[in-house]
């Protein structure tokens, strides 16, 4: 229902829209950034402070973000620009759980190891919540995220996780 009413409300804001009045629809992955209210990177930087290895699993299964700057910079380009569509921003590149795992690790100073051995029981566990959540993902073709054609890609994939992890 959630998905349904967005879509709803898109369609009505484009019955709106004419030459003098632009609608342009922005559907960012997981935004994550500095003090984020978002649920994702927090839950993967506990994860990260927490183990000493990680399943190595599901590599081929990629998330897409953006970093709340590198969004900021896509609205601000878009409004400069005078946009119209709907536009799909994302980082300069989509990663899987072990490697945002490994990321966020090494920008808090540490070393997280990656485990093929305990990647072989996720598998079996992936019916419950957490698993799921963690090894699941949704990416974005990356085309879709340069159809607005122009870079607003500030900062990095992994200095952004570097900036929102100190």
């Amino acid at each position: 229902m959630y998905g349904k009413s967005k879509l709803m409300a898109e369609q009505k804001l484009k019955d709106l829209e004419d030459a003098s009045f632009k609608i342009t629809i922005v559907r960012p992955p997981n935004v994550y950034g500095k003090n984020s209210r978002g649920n994702y990177v927090p839950r993967y930087v506990a994860m990260a402070n927490s183990l000493p290895f990680v399943p190595k699993a599901y590599e081929e299964v990629r998330q897409s973000m953006i970093y709340v700057a590198n969004l900021a910079e896509f609205i601000r380009l878009s409004v400069e620009r005078g946009l119209s569509g709907t536009f799909m921003p994302q980082d300069d590149k989509s990663v899987s759980s072990v490697e945002l795992l490994q990321c966020i690790a090494q920008a808090k100073g540490k070393r997280l190891r990656a485990s093929s051995l305990l990647g072989k029981i996720v598998p079996f566990f992936s019916f419950i919540p957490i698993i799921k959540k963690a090894y699941g993902g949704l990416e974005y073709d990356y085309t879709l995220s340069q159809a607005c054609g122009f870079n607003y890609v500030i900062i990095p994939f992994e200095k952004g996780i570097r900036e929102t992890v100190s």
